[in-house]
C-alpha cells in the first residue's frame, strides 16, 4: 500500500472503521438490489436483459460518486455526504430507467475535487497528473465538449495559484490549450432543456444557498489528508467547493442532456451542504 501511495495518491480508501464508510457500502448495495428488482418487476419498458443489471448497476456508481464528491465538499462532516447519497439514490426513484448518466463526468470532478483539497496526499504524482488530464482529455473528445476540460484548468489554475509548482502550472497551460482546441474544433453550444421553470428556479436556489454557505459563516477546518502528514486548508477547501459549484453550472448549461443527468448527483451535494453546515453550527 506504502508503494502504492508513492505512485498514484490521488486514490482515498473506504475505512470500515467509520460509520460514514460502512453507511456508503450499505446504501449502494440496497441501492443496487431495489433497482434491480425494480427494473425486473416493475419497469414496462422492452429492456434488455443485460440493461436490466446494467442501469441498477450504474444507478449505484452514481450514488457512490455523490457520496464520494460529497466528503470531497465538506471533509468536516460526513453528514454532507451521506445525504447526498441518499438523495441521489431516491432520485432515480422519478428518473429510473432512462435518466441514468454516465459516471465518467462524475468520476472527473472527483478527481479535479482532489487534486484542489489534496485530501488523499499532501503531494500529486505524476500519475495522478496523468490520470486527471487523461480523463479530461477523453472525455473532451468523446463528448465533443470543451466544458470537461474546462473543469480540469479550473482546478489546475487553483492549485497553481495556491502552491505554484512547475506541474500544476503546466497542466493549466496544457489544459488550457485543449480547451481552446475542443472549443474551437467542435464550437460552444448552450442548450436549451425542456425543464420547467420550478425546477430552473429550486436549481438557482440551490446554487446560492450553497455558495453563501461555502463563505458564512467562516470555515475553521479540522480534518487531515489520509496521510495524516498535514491538516487540510481551508483556502483548499473553499476553492474545491467552488470548483464543483463552477462545473455545475457549466454541465447545467453547456452540456447535453447526458451531461445534464450528470447534476442529478451534484445538487443533492449542494442542496446537503448548507443544510448540514448552518444546522451544526
Amino acid at each position: 500500500m506504502r508503494n502504492y501511495k508513492k505512485m498514484i495518491s490521488i486514490g482515498r480508501p473506504i475505512d470500515l472503521g467509520y460509520f460514514s464508510n460502512r453507511y456508503v457500502v450499505a446504501l449502494s448495495a440496497i441501492t443496487f438490489v431495489i433497482y434491480l428488482l425494480y427494473g425486473l418487476f416493475f419497469v414496462t419498458q422492452d429492456i434488455s436483459s443485460i440493461e436490466t443489471y446494467q442501469i441498477p448497476l450504474k444507478a449505484t456508481i452514481i450514488s457512490f460518486l455523490a457520496w464520494a464528491i460529497g466528503r470531497e465538499f465538506h471533509p468536516d462532516d460526513p453528514l454532507t455526504a451521506m445525504v447526498a447519497q441518499l438523495i441521489t439514490s431516491l432520485s432515480f426513484i422519478f428518473l429510473f430507467p432512462n435518466f441514468i448518466p454516465s459516471g465518467m463526468a462524475l468520476f472527473l470532478i472527483l478527481l479535479c475535487s482532489r487534486t484542489t483539497l489534496l485530501s488523499s496526499s499532501k503531494e500529486l504524482t505524476i500519475l495522478d497528473h496523468l490520470a486527471v488530464i487523461g480523463l479530461a482529455v477523453f472525455v473532451g473528445l468523446s463528448t465533443q465538449n470543451w466544458i470537461y476540460p474546462m473543469i480540469a484548468t479550473a482546478a489546475y489554475s487553483v492549485n497553481a495559484y495556491l502552491r505554484s509548482d512547475i506541474r500544476s502550472v503546466m497542466g493549466t497551460v496544457g489544459m488550457s490549450f485543449f480547451t481552446l482546441f475542443v472549443w474551437n474544433r467542435y464550437g460552444s453550444i448552450m442548450y436549451i432543456h425542456d425543464i420547467s421553470m420550478l425546477l430552473k428556479i429550486l436549481a438557482v436556489v440551490m446554487l446560492l444557498l450553497a455558495i453563501l454557505a461555502v463563505f458564512f459563516p467562516k470555515q475553521i477546518v479540522t480534518s487531515r489528508n489520509d496521510d495524516n502528514t498535514e491538516a487540510l486548508k481551508a483556502e483548499r477547501v473553499i476553492a474545491t467547493q467552488l470548483v464543483i459549484i463552477f462545473a455545475t453550472v457549466l454541465l447545467a448549461n453547456f452540456a447535453s442532456q447526458e451531461g445534464l443527468q450528470t447534476t442529478v448527483a451534484l445538487f443533492p451535494v449542494l442542496s446537503a451542504f448548507p443544510l448540514v453546515r448552518w444546522f451544526n453550527q
